[in-house]
């Protein structure tokens, strides 16, 4: 038996009365209805904001000591439709304690690339099946959902690189991060959204929300990375900036000299040479030959 802490199944039986719900699962006899309690864990997000629960979807998150994962709608088998004929879904919830051996965070793992490789769906579709004799009208074979993720090749456990990137999602950006997961360890970061692949959120929404690894199929944009690399960019091209404008200035500061000089060429001999045409100039000129000598005689002889 695995050490799973426990998980939940939302999906619905073939009657109009067994819709979707949420069920805990804790074994073949016992289950209840409940939904996945991490859902409302997280003070920066909920997640039922960041993905739509009918399209398929991944979120990876940590909480404490705890890992949570959540695959929804994945497919079901061709014929396992409700009563108006209509493809039945499955979405599953996941809870691990972490441990000291990394064996949960492996399963976790685990698991999560066999999401991101689309291969997640048939394992889960095997374990559940339409049955109106049962609760909720389908039966979960608890041995088989459990054991999902254990039979995973070796995973590697060397440290993660703690910083993050974005990405429209491709073939190639899933397959580079399955190819990150098989070699490492995730971030040991709290109350943190480690993988979010959602059909939801543009480029600019994933960033706001700062998942270790983002991916969203409303954006076709290739990876970028955040963190100190997107910083040392940002300044590079800030200065970048800032260099290219100064050969501009230098050309006009040139061209305004050029200006002030030709004009000064100009207006030189009007000033030095005053027209005779100009009777405005010729009137100040007498006016001041005029008050010069009646200045001086003005001042007593006695000193």
């Amino acid at each position: 038996m695995t050490s799973i802490k426990s998980f939940h199944i939302q999906t619905r039986g073939y009657s109009q009365e067994n819709d979707y719900q949420w069920v805990k699962i804790q074994n073949s006899d016992k289950r209840k209805t409940e939904v996945p309690p991490f859902l409302d864990f997280f003070k920066d997000f909920r997640i039922q904001d960041i993905i739509e629960f009918q399209r398929p979807s991944i979120i990876l998150a940590r909480h404490g000591r705890y890992f949570f994962l959540l695959v929804t709608a994945l497919e079901t088998e061709p014929d396992r439709v409700d009563f108006m004929n209509r493809q039945i879904r499955n979405s599953v919830a996941w809870t691990f304690a972490g441990d000291e051996d990394g064996k949960n965070e492996q399963i976790i793992r685990a698991i999560t690339i066999l999401a991101l490789k689309r291969e997640l769906g048939d394992l889960v579709s095997k374990s559940i099946t339409n049955n109106d004799g049962h609760d909720y009208g389908f039966q979960v074979f608890f041995d088989e959902l459990e054991s999902i993720g254990t039979h995973f090749n070796h995973l590697g456990n060397s440290d993660p690189n703690p910083q993050k990137w974005i990405s429209g999602d491709s073939e190639d950006v899933r397959e580079q991060l399955c190819s990150e997961l098989s070699k490492n360890r995730f971030p040991e970061e709290d109350d943190s959204l480690l993988i979010l692949v959602t059909t939801l959120k543009s480029k600019e929404s994933l960033q706001s929300l700062s998942a270790w690894r983002g991916i969203s199929s409303r954006s076709s944009a290739s990876i970028e990375w955040l963190d100190s690399n997107s910083v040392q960019l940002d300044f590079s091209q800030k200065k970048t900036t800032l260099k290219k404008p100064i050969p501009i200035i230098a050309v006009f500061t040139l061209i305004l000299l050029g200006l002030l000089v030709v004009l000064g060429i100009y207006l030189k001999p009007t000033i030095l040479k005053p027209s005779k045409n100009l009777p405005v100039q010729q009137e100040e000129t007498k006016q001041i030959q005029i008050l010069k000598p009646q200045s001086q005689s003005q001042i007593p002889t006695s000193i």
